[in-house]
């Protein structure tokens, strides 16, 4: 867990903070349904990027504090990341859909 909370506060210490309305649509941050695709094994997925307290891997919403949700912050569509899982694994991301979920869904 210490390396995903290094790894995200390296990547908000690089962040442009914006205001919510400022945004892009096509930018990945907190209640952002994502689509993308794991570049070693061509599965795509589909999840909801939340705060750690609203993680439910059954509902497909993963916490920002995990390998997957802090690679995928920040990033846009058509954007590939690269990074390594808690298990020293290589693994490739490649963001292909954004969209905002309501807060009921």
């Amino acid at each position: 867990m210490m390396e995903v909370c290094e790894y995200l506060r390296e990547e908000l210490d690089r962040a442009h903070i914006l205001p919510a309305d400022k945004l892009r649509p096509d930018i990945v941050n907190l209640g952002s349904q994502v689509e993308f695709r794991d570049e070693q094994t061509g599965k795509v997925q589909e999840i909801i990027l939340v705060y750690p307290l609203d993680a439910d891997i059954a509902r497909r919403r993963v916490s920002v504090l995990t390998p997957v949700g802090a690679a995928l912050l920040g990033l846009s569509v058509n954007q590939t990341i690269s990074f390594h899982t808690r298990t020293g694994e290589r693994r490739e991301l490649t963001v292909l859909k954004v969209s905002r979920v309501r807060p009921d869904d």
